[in-house]
């Protein structure tokens, strides 16, 4: 499997909460109304796999009503349950994974980034 990418979580005011005061609130995903999804190449084909389950919260800022900065990132799921509904394509992903080594797909932010705009990337 070559060239994977962890597409950005979407985070919309239907998606997330506060649970905070102060200059940053804490949002947490709601998975139920949230969704995370890998594409991938293979030299045979392109792919995509969903995490079935998973953990999001994040520290925004949030200024007019848009997001300018985020501090904290701390994201996980299960490696297992990134599932294709294809059997044979999850065996695969799981022993690339090494799913029975490292059990846990785990993300958090490396610096605090201001955010210009809709979208933005961020390092962790």
């Amino acid at each position: 499997m070559k060239n994977l990418k962890l597409y950005t979580l979407v985070i919309s005011a239907l998606t997330i909460f506060a649970v905070g005061t102060q200059a940053q609130d804490v949002y947490k995903l709601q998975p139920g109304n949230s969704k995370l999804v890998v594409e991938g190449t293979s030299t045979v084909h392109d792919w995509e796999v969903k995490a079935t389950e998973f953990n999001a919260e994040t520290h925004l800022k949030v200024e007019n009503n848009s997001v300018s900065q985020v501090s904290h990132v701390l994201f996980t799921t299960q490696a297992e349950s990134l599932k294709s509904g294809k059997g044979l394509m999850d065996k695969k992903i799981q022993e690339a994974l090494k799913t029975n080594k490292h059990p846990e797909i785990t993300f958090s932010l490396k610096e605090n980034e201001a955010i210009n705009g809709e979208k933005t990337t961020i390092s962790g």
